[in-house]
């Protein structure tokens, strides 16, 4: 990482209806390049995630590299086409990397 971009694509999913609590459980799968310094993975899958209101947030699994990479982020404009958000790395040569992600949807 150290200044390199890993370029990301995200696919959010609802898993279901909504909690009790208002929040609805997400599925994220993502795929990656550029990642090679971080150990290399091509592809993350969630545990799990969930979303409130404009928030979402999800703990993923690299096929490599890496134990966990942590997500989360708010849609930040009114077409919802866009997240500010943050992550980091868990396990692997990139372990506490951390930084911000701007994802946008065509």
């Amino acid at each position: 990482m150290n200044g390199s971009t890993i370029n990301t694509s995200l696919t959010i999913k609802q898993q279901g209806p909504p909690l009790s609590d208002g929040s609805i459980p997400i599925n994220v799968s993502a795929t990656f390049s550029n990642a090679a310094a971080c150990g290399g993975f091509t592809s993350a899958g969630s545990e799990g995630g969930s979303m409130s209101g404009l928030s979402l947030s999800t703990q993923m699994h690299p096929n490599a590299g890496a134990t966990n990479i942590n997500f989360s982020g708010r849609f930040t404009d009114n077409t919802e086409k866009t997240i500010n958000g943050s992550f980091v790395v868990f396990g692997g040569p990139c372990d506490q990397q951390r930084g911000g992600a701007m994802l946008t949807s065509p």
